[in-house]
């Protein structure tokens, strides 16, 4: 008799909005369903409206991840026929190439200061970004500083626009 293998628990890889729901395909593959958030498209986004995001039903197995944009109502808790149909219409999601393993690296290496020293403190990275994020800012203010500048002169040439109409009132006709 053979022992049944043993599969190691995975996790998410997603944005997970919803609990997973483990389902067992035709093959016997393991995968967790669950609905997933994914950003919204830039370009679409209207002036004073807030984003809200994206949802797309995500497959997880051990070595591959599947999406499908078609997400039907009760999604994740589904049947499994109805779960491995959805499988079967699913696109595979693309593969971590190079430019993401360099920064899953840089994410281990420990955090540097300008200097490129290691620092010492647990917070030295959230310090440090905060820094740059400062100095990015502080940049640009010159530039802010200058539009305020415009817009209020702007909004003082047209208050004595119009009090000087309201003073001289409407033309009086002639006699």
């Amino acid at each position: 008799m053979v022992p049944p293998v043993k599969q190691r628990p995975f996790y998410p890889r997603g944005n997970a909005l919803t609990e997973t729901m483990p389902f067992t395909d035709r093959d016997g593959v393991l995968w967790l369903v669950y609905i997933e958030g994914v950003q919204p498209d830039p370009q679409r986004r209207r002036w004073g409206q807030a984003p809200l995001p994206g949802r797309r039903l995500r497959f997880d197995s051990a070595t591959e991840s599947r999406t499908s944009t078609h997400v039907p109502a009760g999604s994740p808790y589904l049947t499994e026929e109805r779960l491995q149909g959805l499988l079967d219409h699913t696109h595979p999601v693309p593969v971590a190439g190079p430019q993401s393993r360099a920064a899953g690296t840089i994410a281990l290496l420990p955090a540097t200061s300008e200097s490129g020293a290691p620092t010492k403190q647990p917070g030295g990275a959230a310090l440090e970004a905060s820094r740059r994020l400062w100095r990015w800012a502080w940049d640009r203010v010159p530039r802010v500083l200058d539009r305020l500048k415009q817009f209020v002169s702007a909004v003082l040439d047209a208050r004595q626009l119009l009090e000087g109409a309201l003073r001289s009132g409407p033309p009086r006709a002639r006699r």
